[in-house]
């Protein structure tokens, strides 16, 4: 039998853009629809997200032409700006993160949220360094993912 996806559908490898792994985008209704890069496919979207699976590199295009648009966007804003936009999607996430963690059957599953939590709280200290030395670089996803596989 050859490769399959989530779906049960037959992976053919004929399409040059067709991608063996789908990417998933997030895009989040209750905060502006603002796009995130999802968790892979096999896993279910957070609440409150809609699930995006792009199978072809055109559509992986799209999105990531969405989602540089939005840093873009983004990067004009100033910070109590950025702060109200993003500040309610943080507060979500981290309110997640919590019930999740109280609700885990296991010290494992809490480490696990307790590190993304930590995560989370890591990456926005780190993009809020780099706005103050002034460096914005933008990147495909999979570009991305290509450069920090190797």
């Amino acid at each position: 039998m050859g490769i399959v996806d989530a779906h049960g559908r037959a992976y053919t490898g004929k399409g040059h853009n067709d991608l063996r792994i789908a990417v998933v985008f997030y895009t989040w209704p209750k905060n502006g629809n603002r796009i995130t890069v999802g968790f892979p496919e096999q896993f279910p979207a957070p609440h409150g997200a809609v699930k995006n699976i792009c199978r072809t590199a055109k559509e992986v295009e799209k999105w990531d032409a969405r989602l540089r648009q939005q840093e873009k966007d983004d990067a004009e804003k100033s910070a109590e700006e950025r702060e109200r936009v993003e500040g309610p999607l943080v507060k979500y996430m981290n309110d997640e993160f919590n019930r999740l963690r109280a609700s885990a059957q296991d010290n494992k599953n809490r480490e696990f949220m307790d590190a993304s939590a930590k995560l989370l709280a890591a990456k926005r200290e780190a993009r809020e360094k780099a706005e103050k030395a002034n460096k914005t670089e933008g990147v495909m996803y999979l570009e991305s993912h290509e450069q920090g596989s190797k």
